[in-house]
């Protein structure tokens, strides 16, 4: 929600003493004095080095030169940087690439946002690329992989969609792929799950391969799964002992998962291989669920002028009910016998709880009562015979009653996505995936801005994206954190280092403070950043500008 955190300042607790569920973090002296020490210290570059430490590039030329990819790939490069809030960081992201007829010819991706813990979003990041790959493929691809998986035990590693290496942007250095496996249990239960769902679409005689059936159906099977929607969770099984079984520590992975929620984006770009007839488009599909958001940017001015004039098209809706007036009817039709201000409350909130209205996950807004009721039978069981911290994190807070209010026509919350539809042209020159945790701070517009004024310095865009995201922050935020931790005379010889002008002082000074909060207490001030850049080749100006179709 661009903007929300100008929304949440009213609500700004003390930053002197943050206590959260009985626990008071004090910013102490000691804290105050590193905030000092770091500003005293750092300057503009030296901030953009930090921020840069993560960041993440993919040079798709490496793929092309290696044969991997025809030329016609549409992606040149892909920039990718995290910045936490909460310890540990509840974003995720992933890429992959997938094949048509042997050869590859279509880019997945996502950028996810999880919230309650991190069970759901991880799983979540790991599998996605895999059900949207299996959503798209053809039949025969999908019978490769159910033969594979015939002959191979469930814990091979195999991924319908191809993981990408990933290079630190500063260094080069090899970092592996973007999503790690979650734990032996959960890949073998998802890697199950998959086969099932790969199992059921090869089944069909007559599939339908329209985008906006394949993206719903991929996200509203993996939500299931990932809820244990049609393989339900054996409460009977003990969830907490000293020495757990095998199935003790499954079916509690199975609900760490399903308790925890994640919102996200996902993107689909497919491209035409045969450059002799040229004739299909490269296409670009969106799929999002809750408030993680998209940006196409394309450029407006001559296409040989040096200074770039970009457009910001956004491929995303305005996500929250309480600003977004179809999805407050959506969800208002799909249960009539409770009022608007009964489904909407405490700022907009789903039952006055849940700040999206879509999510994965989350099964306290989805599942029916009496198995909401079980699984709270089987929690309170846990929790007594409690010998060891085995069974930490399984438990609901406390300020939460067992059922939301009301909860009479359950399920209140899907994972449904809006799916957008593009043709890119060659006057398409970036598409920007991000978190909440940058719209809260900028705008579509905003990010065009930046992309104009500063593509030509050495970071990568989205390092620079997410400096002027933190920039951006409101100045009473800024002051808040100021009045309770900043030391007047550090601040000032911090100022006095910086060769900007006064109205840039303000600003820089703004985000230093945001960075010098540790992961856990800046979450009080912003959100987990998230931001995947995908710089596209700069084609021949002949296609014609094609406009979004929403579904």
């Amino acid at each position: 929600m661009i903007g929300g955190a100008r929304a949440i300042l009213s609500g700004l607790r003390p930053v002197s003493s943050i206590a959260t569920r009985g626990l008071s973090y004090p910013l102490t002296e000691d804290h105050a004095h590193s905030l000092t020490f770091l500003g005293r210290h750092t300057g503009r570059k030296q901030m953009e080095r930090l921020l840069s430490a993560g960041a993440i590039e993919i040079m798709f030329d490496k793929y092309i030169n290696s044969g991997l990819l025809n030329s016609a790939c549409p992606i040149k490069r892909v920039y990718v940087n995290q910045l936490a809030a909460n310890s540990p960081i509840e974003d995720r992201w992933n890429i992959g690439l997938t094949q048509v007829d042997g050869v590859v010819s279509s880019c997945l991706f996502t950028v996810l946002d999880g919230h309650s813990g991190t069970a759901c979003v991880h799983t979540l990041a790991w599998s996605i690329l895999d059900y949207i790959a299996a959503a798209f493929l053809d039949t025969a691809k999908l019978h490769a992989a159910i033969d594979y998986w015939r002959t191979h035990a469930a814990e091979q590693p195999y991924h319908l969609a191809r993981r990408l290496d990933l290079l630190s942007s500063t260094d080069h250095r090899h970092l592996g792929h973007a999503a790690r496996s979650p734990s032996t249990y959960l890949c073998a239960h998802m890697r199950s799950c998959l086969k099932d769902y790969v199992t059921d679409l090869v089944n069909r005689t007559d599939r339908n391969m329209d985008p906006v059936h394949c993206f719903t159906e991929a996200f509203l099977r993996l939500d299931d799964d990932l809820c244990s929607t049609n393989r339900p969770i054996d409460f009977s099984v003990e969830l907490d002992a000293h020495l757990p079984s095998s199935d003790s520590m499954y079916n509690r992975e199975l609900i760490r998962v399903a308790l925890s929620g994640a919102v996200g984006v996902a993107g689909r770009i497919f491209w035409d291989n045969d450059q002799k007839n040229g004739t299909s488009p490269t296409q670009l599909h969106i799929a999002s669920v809750g408030d993680c958001g998209a940006v196409l940017l394309r450029q407006t001015n001559d296409m040989d002028d040096p200074n770039p004039e970009l457009e910001a098209i956004a491929c995303t809706p305005v996500h929250q009910g309480w600003c977004n007036e179809k999805e407050l009817k959506r969800v208002e039709m799909e249960h009539p016998d409770n009022s608007l201000s009964e489904l909407f409350r405490e700022g907009g909130r789903l039952l006055g709880e849940l700040a999206p209205s879509r999510a994965f996950g989350n099964v306290r807004y989805k599942w029916p009562a009496n198995r909401l009721l079980e699984l709270s039978s089987a929690l309170n069981h846990s929790s007594a015979k409690r010998t060891s911290d085995i069974g930490r994190g399984l438990q609901p807070p406390k300020e939460l009653s067992i059922l939301p209010n009301p909860y009479t026509s359950p399920p209140y919350l899907t994972a449904q996505p809006d799916v957008t539809s593009f043709e890119i042209t060659s006057r398409d020159r970036y598409l920007i995936l991000a978190t909440d945790g940058l719209w809260d701070m900028l705008s579509s517009g905003d990010a065009s801005e930046v992309m104009e004024h500063e593509l030509r310095k050495p970071t990568s865009p989205a390092t620079r994206l997410m400096w002027n995201c933190l920039v951006s922050v409101p100045p009473e935020i800024a002051g808040a954190i100021s009045r309770a931790s900043w030391n007047k005379i550090g601040e000032q010889q911090n100022l006095d280092k910086v060769p900007l002008k006064e109205t840039d002082r303000k600003a820089f000074d703004r985000a230093l403070k945001l960075l010098s909060l540790p992961p856990g207490v800046a979450r009080y001030y912003r959100d987990d950043i998230t931001v995947m850049v995908i710089e596209l080749f700069e084609r021949s100006a002949s296609a014609s500008v094609e406009t979004p179709s929403h579904t």
